[in-house]
């Protein structure tokens, strides 16, 4: 399915009046979500969204220009963007991207000289169910973000950052199988 994304639109006080201020040529991947924020501090932001490319998922991260236009910046091949946060989560002044895709969670970093995160630090190893909901915070109160997540089939993963692009599985609502 093929979709044109209306980025950002302005209206009137009775709502009348929409404006397209931009918009994506290549359109969106339908059950993706879509990022807007400013990872690489350049006082513009950037969108990061899946795109369909021939037949492959695609992450593309577009930088904002003046007169409403974004550029193609940069692109992680093969990697839809479901479930998903930006941030700096580990506290090393550089923008984090935490996604689920493939089956398994995965940290991308912004490594030097590229200034946006499309370098994966880490993986984690299991696979999951379906994509679901993320929130990133720090639960434990160590001053390193972590995550939780809860996928379509209502089962919840907490994984704790323990620094250095690591994170450990400390707790789940996963009901083993009956061993009868």
């Amino acid at each position: 399915m093929r979709w044109t994304l209306i980025l950002i639109t302005a209206f009137s006080m009775r709502a009348q009046n929409f404006h397209r201020l931009g918009y994506i040529s290549e359109g969106v991947y339908s059950h993706g979500t879509i990022l807007i924020r400013d990872v690489n501090c350049d006082s513009f932001p950037e969108l990061y969204y899946s795109a369909v490319i021939g037949n492959k998922i695609s992450l593309r991260i577009r930088e904002y220009r003046p007169y409403n236009r974004y550029i193609l910046a940069d692109e992680i091949p093969d990697h839809g963007l479901y479930s998903d946060d930006l941030g700096d989560f580990d506290n090393d002044g550089r923008g984090d991207l935490f996604s689920w895709s493939g089956g398994n969670f995965k940290v991308f970093e912004v490594l030097y000289p590229d200034p946006y995160p499309t370098h994966q630090v880490w993986r984690s190893d299991s696979s999951y169910f379906a994509f679901g909901n993320i929130h990133v915070a720090d639960l434990d109160s160590d001053g390193k973000m972590d995550f939780l997540f809860n996928n379509a089939g209502g089962e919840k993963y907490i994984y704790e950052n323990i620094g250095d692009n690591q994170y450990i599985l400390v707790w789940d609502t996963v009901v083993p199988p009956y061993l009868g």
